[in-house]
């Protein structure tokens, strides 16, 4: 359940592998721009994951989510970030989703954001949003529909599906 009333936004991470350079380079630039907090973790420095009861609070105490997702330079390999357990845990934890929809297997949770791979569209994009939602309520519908609609057995076979074509 979203454990929190999020009445003002002023924080948005990413969470993703250290592996995933150019998801990261994307976001930190796109972050860069906003005038929010912001934070992308695991940190450069340091291990590459964290204690997972000390990620719960981290994805407690932000208001947003940002997933631009993909590995090397483009046209690069994509990871399509919907079906990773971060994302599912950002939207059961009430933070408000933006997600690139890097494999283009659709946006059929109403409470995701679509954005592009443009750090300044993305930018720009985060902020038209977050100044025209009702914060705590769409939190709260987002935390409900990823409930709902999480079914992590089906993503992660078709996101495996879809990978093996890397191989």
């Amino acid at each position: 359940k979203k454990t929190r009333k999020r009445d003002k936004f002023k924080k948005i991470i990413q969470v993703d592998s250290k592996y995933t350079y150019k998801g990261r380079h994307i976001s930190r630039q796109a972050m860069e721009l906003m005038p929010y907090e912001w934070e992308i973790i695991p940190k450069e420095e340091g291990p590459p994951y964290i204690p997972y009861t000390e990620l719960l609070s981290i994805y407690q105490d932000a208001n947003g989510f940002i997933h631009p997702n993909m590995i090397g330079d483009p046209p690069g390999y994509f990871i399509d970030a919907k079906y990773t357990a971060t994302t599912c845990e950002a939207g059961l934890s009430g933070c408000v989703i933006f997600w690139h929809d890097a494999m283009n297997l659709g946006n059929d949770y109403e409470t995701i954001f679509e954005i592009s791979l443009n750090p300044i569209e993305i930018a720009s994009r985060v902020q038209e949003v977050v100044n025209s939602i009702d914060l705590d309520k769409h939190s709260t519908r987002t935390a409900e529909e990823f409930y709902e609609k999480c079914n992590v057995e089906t993503a992660v076979k078709t996101k495996v599906e879809i990978m093996k074509q890397f191989f």
